[in-house]
C-alpha cells in the first residue's frame, strides 16, 4: 500500500518540478523589470517639500515627508466601544484551535502531529488526517475588522485610502472596559477581551479579541504627484511605485529600501525554485528508495545516493534555467557569460590537447 501511495505521488512531484522551472524563469524576468524600474526612479525622482503643492511636478515622480495629522473624527469599534484618534484601527479576533503538521520520515512514510495555536481564521479540522480526535469549532463569534480615517494629511498632501490602509498598526489599545466585557459575556485579561478562564492556559474554542492602531507622527511618500495626492507611478518596465513609510526618509533611502527588498525577493525565489526542482526529482526517484529500503544497508546507500543525485541535478537544472533566462531577459549579460564559459572550455581543451601531445612526444 505504501509503495502504491508513493508511486501515486510521482505526478505531484513532476508538477512541483515544473512549477520550480516557472518560478525561476518568472523570477529572472521580474528581477530585470525591478532593476530597470529602480534605475528609472533614481533618474527621475524629485524631493519636494510637503508644506506646499508645486504644480510644476504634476504627473512626475516625487518624494516627500512630514508630520502626519488625522483631520477626520476619531475611529470607533462600535461592538466593543473602542474609540481612538488614529488613521487606522484594527480589531484582531482569534480562536484557540488545533493545527495539523504533515511530515515525511526517512522511509518516505507520512506522519501527522497536532499542536494548539491562536489563529484569526477558522482551521478546518474536517480535513485533518485524524479528524475525530482533533476537532475545531466551525464558526468564530467575532471577525477581524479594519477602520480607516477619512482624511489624513501630510503637510499640504492628503493620503489616499490605499495609503492609509498600508499604515502600520503596531501599537496596542490598552484602555479596555470591564463593563463592555460583561455586556458581551466576556472577561478582560490584560489587553484582551476573552472567553478564556485563564489566557495562560487556554482551551480549544477560546476566543480573544485585541485592538491595534497606527501611532505614526511622521511619514514619507514616494509616487506620482496628482493634485494634492501621491498615486501610483508607472515605470516603463511596468512596475509601479507608491510608497508610504514611517518616519522622515529621503527619496534615496526609500529607493534603496525598495532595491533591497527586490534583491531579497530575487534570492528567496531562486532558492525556492531550485528547492522545488530538487524535491520534484527526489519525488520521482523515491519509489526506488522505497523498494530498496527492505534491505537495510542497501536502502540507506541508495537513499543517500538519490538524495545527492537529486540535489546536484536540481541545482544544475536550476542554474541552467537561470542562465537561459538571462539570455532571454538580459541578452548582453547572458551572451557574455556564454562566451566567457565557451572561452574557458576552449582554453581547457587546448591545454589538455597540448599536454597530451607533449606526453606522446616524450
Amino acid at each position: 500500500m505504501a509503495d502504491k501511495k508513493k508511486i501515486g505521488g510521482i505526478p505531484a512531484a513532476i508538477l512541483i518540478f515544473f512549477i520550480g522551472i516557472v518560478v525561476l524563469w518568472w523570477n529572472e524576468g521580474n528581477n530585470v523589470k525591478n532593476i530597470k524600474a529602480v534605475a528609472e526612479a533614481r533618474k527621475n525622482v524629485t524631493q519636494v517639500s510637503s508644506q506646499m503643492i508645486d504644480e510644476a511636478y504634476e504627473g512626475k515622480l516625487i518624494a516627500t515627508n512630514g508630520k502626519m495629522d488625522v483631520l477626520s473624527d476619531a475611529l470607533t469599534d462600535d461592538t466593543f466601544d473602542v474609540t481612538i484618534k488614529t488613521a487606522k484601527l484594527v480589531r484582531v479576533a482569534e480562536m484557540y484551535q488545533w493545527e495539523e503538521d504533515e511530515n515525511e520520515d526517512s522511509d518516505g512514510d507520512t506522519t501527522y502531529s497536532y499542536s494548539k495555536t491562536w489563529s484569526d481564521r477558522i482551521i478546518n479540522s474536517k480535513s485533518f488526517h485524524n479528524s475525530e480526535d482533533y476537532v475545531n469549532p466551525e464558526n468564530m463569534p467575532y471577525e477581524n475588522t479594519e477602520k480607516l480615517a477619512e482624511e489624513v494629511a501630510v503637510g499640504a498632501f492628503r493620503l489616499t485610502s490605499q495609503q492609509i490602509a498600508r499604515l502600520s498598526t503596531q501599537e496596542t489599545f490598552t484602555d479596555l472596559s470591564d463593563e463592555v466585557a460583561q455586556t458581551r459575556a466576556l472577561r478582560r485579561d490584560g489587553n484582551y477581551y476573552t472567553t478564556s478562564e485563564d489566557l495562560s492556559k487556554p482551551e480549544i474554542g477560546d476566543i480573544r479579541v485585541s485592538f491595534k492602531y497606527n501611532n505614526s507622527t511622521e511619514v514619507s511618500l514616494l509616487g506620482e504627484q496628482s493634485g494634492n495626492t501621491v498615486i501610483d507611478y508607472l515605470t516603463k518596465s511596468g512596475k509601479t511605485f507608491n510608497v508610504i513609510s514611517d518616519g522622515r526618509k529621503t527619496a534615496e533611502v526609500m529607493i534603496n529600501e525598495i532595491e533591497s527588498s527586490n534583491n531579497m525577493l530575487k534570492w528567496i525565489l531562486r532558492f525556492a525554485g531550485i528547492f522545488m526542482l530538487i524535491i520534484g526529482i527526489g519525488g520521482v526517484l523515491s519509489p526506488i528508495s522505497k523498494l530498496t529500503s527492505y534491505v537495510p544497508i542497501l536502502g540507506k546507500v541508495v537513499g543517500s545516493a538519490i538524495g545527492v543525485f537529486s540535489f546536484l541535478l536540481g541545482l544544475a537544472i536550476g542554474l541552467f534555467v537561470i542562465a537561459i533566462a538571462w539570455i532571454r531577459f538580459r541578452p548582453l549579460l547572458g551572451i557574455g557569460l556564454l562566451v566567457l564559459v565557451g572561452a574557458l572550455v576552449f582554453v581547457i581543451i587546448k591545454l589538455r590537447n597540448k599536454n597530451a601531445v607533449e606526453n606522446v612526444t616524450e
